[in-house]
């Protein structure tokens, strides 16, 4: 599933030489603030609109699945995730945060009421498992992409090498907080929140 693309970029160090060689602000930057070489963003660009993306991930076959979750699956997923948990005598009157796990499998935090059947809900059923995991990348990407619109906005006002340095410095952390936050969605209301949405609507950015 795409996910496994977020989480690789998520998984890569960040680089040392910021204030050595500023980058660019235009192809590939912000590729490297994921962490990837501009190069390699170059000759993989896709369309993100309708785009597809061929190839295997952990032995599903990405050829022909859809990039990006609509915005009627995200708030369709919340209402069957709502319906699932209700039916399975989970409480859903509160907050329930979900995370995708290392192995790729979507859990209940650590001490959320109902863990154990939100668990094996999601275990049981592959497929909307993967939905969920489509939806989280789709938010995700979209608060990455809040950042980056405010990072091309910050560094093409910078005055000099030094306050271009500074607002790379600045927009790697954000991105690598983002990222991290987008792991936990939660289910409220029967809507799903991204941890990247909360994140980044905090921020307060300017856009363009």
């Amino acid at each position: 599933m795409f996910d496994a693309v977020t989480a690789t970029k998520a998984s890569q160090t960040a680089t040392s030489g910021v204030a050595v060689s500023t980058p660019p602000a235009g192809s590939g930057a912000f590729a490297r603030l994921l962490g990837q070489p501009a190069e390699t963003e170059a000759s993989t660009a896709r369309p993100v609109t309708g785009g597809r993306i061929a190839g295997t991930a952990a032995g599903i076959d990405l050829l022909g699945t859809p990039l990006l979750a609509t915005p009627q699956e995200v708030a369709q997923l919340g209402s069957d995730l709502t319906a699932r948990l209700q039916a399975a005598g989970v409480d859903t009157s509160g907050g329930i945060r979900l995370e995708c796990g290392h192995d790729g499998h979507v859990r209940a935090k650590d001490g959320t009421p109902g863990k154990e059947k939100i668990d094996a809900m999601f275990a049981s059923d592959p497929e909307f498992e993967n939905q969920y995991r489509k939806v989280q990348s789709t938010l995700s990407l979209n608060a990455l992409g809040r950042i980056s619109e405010s990072y091309f906005a910050d560094y093409q006002a910078a005055g000099n090498d030094g306050d271009r340095a500074a607002v790379w410095s600045r927009y790697r952390g954000l991105t690598e907080q983002a990222m991290a936050a987008g792991a936990t969605m939660t289910l409220s209301g029967g809507s799903l929140v991204s941890g990247a949405q909360t994140f980044v609507a905090g921020l307060h950015l300017k856009m363009g």
